[in-house]
């Protein structure tokens, strides 16, 4: 009996090992099987699902492989609307401005009370202003306050191709003979001869292009279309230097006596609004209007670094627009200056400065040893004799009344 059990024992020991080693080959050929095959689309790797060749894109596990060069997303753009019609001649004036996302409102509230509500102002696009002034109110150099760009008196043309957008632009503001279709019907043929002789003598550099796209009002990093635009201004760039030398590259060391800027804003692939325009220089430094230095007035003013408040774009606003900066051996007086941005500024710009106010700024000022902290009013601050030099600047964000801060400014400038 001990024989028999013992030689079932052995029998049924046989039979599992056989069966493990069964069960275990038959693991081993499905895990081959599938690592052939993409868990995506069905498809064998290397192979899609119609049995032709491609790219390895899918790793053994199914994922997909992760590509090393990626292009930057174009953002969304929503249409301009309502677009703009085809510039004839008769039509009003067309102006466009440019402002902070959320305040058009403001701005159009702003134009309404100038022209007594005479002219047609509405948005077409978050940050931009569009203006028909039929009766011709509004000045060429009109700056509004919340505008921070103008794009006065400017025609509207349109082209299927880069290169007939550029030549239809070129051909209405520079060339008036002749137009783009032989129709002048379609393409407004404005008098800009005018334009054209002063344009001729202005010196070598004068003239800046700025290609523009609706998205870049609300700040898009890589709006649509912005590189078509860019296309349309290079093209006309070739064609504008061969006849005008301001828009050729000055000499080294030359400063242009007189700037211009030539403004194309595409609203659609096919649909280009352009403006030229000789600036105005304005305030005490080399700012011109509508500003040449930065398309849509938009300066760069952000900062990685931590600042003490996010005020500090203002006032780097204002000295970007203005094109002047303090020296190192200025001394800047920074009244209601807590908690601290605008000093901040000054500080990065290289002065030293006295900071005015009730309250300390930030900890980081209160041991710089170029801050000179003065707890006070500021409208009752009084610098004293040792902070008497040949630069001085006075910056204030206080909050009061335009009375009171006009009455401060007087103060300061006596």
């Amino acid at each position: 009996t001990i024989k028999n059990l013992y030689v079932g024992y052995l029998w049924l020991s046989h039979l599992s090992h056989i069966m493990v080693a069964s069960l275990l080959s038959f693991v081993m050929v499905y895990l081959l099987a599938s690592s052939k095959f993409s868990r995506k689309g069905g498809g064998m790797k290397g192979v899609s699902s119609d049995g032709r060749k491609g790219r390895k894109r899918y790793s053994s596990d199914g994922s997909k492989r992760k590509t090393s060069q990626k292009k930057a997303p174009v953002e969304f753009q929503q249409d301009v609307s309502p677009l703009p019609t085809l510039t004839r001649p008769g039509d009003p004036k067309l102006y466009y401005f440019t402002c902070r996302h959320t305040y058009e409102d403001t701005l159009i509230d702003e134009i309404n009370r100038y022209t007594n509500r005479k002219v047609s102002a509405f948005s077409p696009y978050p940050g931009l202003v569009r203006v028909e002034d039929e009766d011709d109110i509004l000045p060429h150099h009109y700056d509004p306050v919340y505008a921070l760009q103008s794009i006065p008196d400017c025609v509207v043309v349109s082209g299927e191709s880069i290169s007939l957008i550029a030549k239809s632009i070129f051909n209405t503001i520079f060339d008036e003979k002749d137009s783009v279709d032989g129709n002048d019907s379609e393409n407004d043929t404005r008098n800009f001869s005018e334009l054209q002789k002063r344009l001729r003598s202005a010196p070598r550099g004068s003239l800046s292009i700025h290609s523009i796209v609706p998205g870049m009002c609300k700040g898009q990093k890589n709006p649509a279309m912005q590189n078509r635009s860019q296309k349309v201004a290079e093209s006309l760039l070739t064609k504008i230097k061969k006849i005008f030398p301001a828009a050729r590259r000055p000499q080294d060391g030359e400063i242009p006596s007189e700037r211009w800027v030539l403004q194309i804003m595409l609203n659609s692939p096919e649909i280009a609004v352009a403006s030229l325009t000789r600036c105005e220089r304005i305030g005490p430094g080399y700012s011109y209007w509508p500003n040449i230095h930065h398309t849509l007035g938009l300066a760069n003013v952000d900062i990685v670094e931590k600042m003490p408040s996010s005020a500090y774009r203002k006032l780097m606003e204002a000295i970007e627009c203005m094109r002047v900066r303090p020296s190192e051996s200025a001394i800047a007086f920074d009244l209601g200056a807590c908690p601290g941005g605008w000093t901040t500024v000054m500080r990065r710009l290289g002065c030293s400065v006295v900071a005015v106010d009730r309250s300390k700024v930030d900890p980081v000022l209160m041991k710089d040893e170029m801050v000179n902290f003065v707890k006070g009013d500021a409208f009752a601050f009084e610098p004293n004799v040792e902070d008497i030099c040949d630069e001085r600047w006075m910056v204030s964000d206080v909050i009061a009344y335009p009375d009171r801060c006009t009455f401060l400014i007087d103060t300061w400038c006596k």
